[in-house]
């Protein structure tokens, strides 16, 4: 299972995360277009991770604008920095907590945070910090996944259950933020201009639906914490695998996306 530092971060793989930057381009395009980022306007990414959103929101701000990614993580924000060097893209990188940003008061005119309030220790610690970094009118867009959404159709739902009841908690310290986000939003001085569901991958083979849930992972800890016998994960997911070969498997998640516009100070 992911391990978290101080912060209250999980660490990630970073496979996992450029496997979930590919699966969601549509989406963030449309989440980057609903906030504005176009040349000139200067954008936060708040827990930018390797960079990936980074780079194209450095292109859309281009050079008139300003481009910063934030990262608890200082490989994270290493990684960040080589990706936009690399790509040539013209952005600034940081490492630091996001209950106490390194930024002046209304420093950005909106801020894209993509799957990082459920890792948090106080996400409403953090919404406070970006309604005082973002400028009055300024937007902001949280993508976060809340597990209710997480459905399946492969053999032994009952097992697939049991893993997921099992383990969720360990897939962040708040797995259903999702649906709370509009409500620590409305507390912290915005005004919700937009909620959206998206379905954050949809898999219908094992080592696709792996890569981007790690379910070899989940059934092997639900195993160790007893929810399933012994010697189970192993043959649950070669049922799975077979199953996938028979075209009878299907894996997806819900993310939810609150577009929100910063109108009051935070309370």
């Amino acid at each position: 299972m992911r391990s978290r530092d101080k912060t209250g971060y999980a660490t990630a793989d970073t496979g996992v995360l450029a496997a979930s930057a590919r699966a969601g381009k549509a989406r963030k395009a449309a989440c980057f277009d609903a906030l504005g980022i176009e040349p000139g306007r200067r954008v936060l990414d708040l827990g930018c991770g390797p960079g990936h959103d980074l780079v194209e929101i450095a292109r859309r701000v281009g050079p008139t604008g300003l481009a910063v990614g934030l990262d608890a993580f200082g490989e994270f924000a290493r990684a960040a920095r080589q990706r936009c060097h690399a790509c040539g893209a013209d952005a600034n990188v940081a490492a630091g907590e996001a209950t106490r940003l390194p930024f002046r008061t209304a420093a950005f005119d909106c801020c894209n945070i993509e799957r990082v309030l459920q890792h948090v220790i106080d996400p409403a610690a953090v919404l406070a910090e970006v309604a005082r970094v973002v400028s009055r009118g300024g937007l902001v867009g949280i993508t976060e996944p809340d597990r209710r959404l997480t459905l399946a159709d492969g053999p032994d739902q009952d097992t697939w259950q049991r893993i997921i009841a099992a383990t969720v908690a360990g897939t962040g310290r708040h797995p259903n933020i999702g649906a709370a986000v509009p409500t620590l939003l409305a507390r912290a001085g915005f005004e919700i201009l937009d909620i959206q569901l998206h379905a954050r991958g949809i898999y219908r083979d094992l080592r696709s639906a792996d890569e981007a849930y790690l379910i070899s992972g989940l059934a092997q800890e639900a195993e160790r914490l007893g929810a399933i016998p012994a010697g189970r994960a192993a043959s649950w997911l070669e049922e799975c695998e077979a199953a996938a070969a028979r075209g009878e498997f299907l894996v997806l998640s819900g993310l939810l996306t609150t577009i929100a516009s910063r109108v009051t100070d935070a309370v």
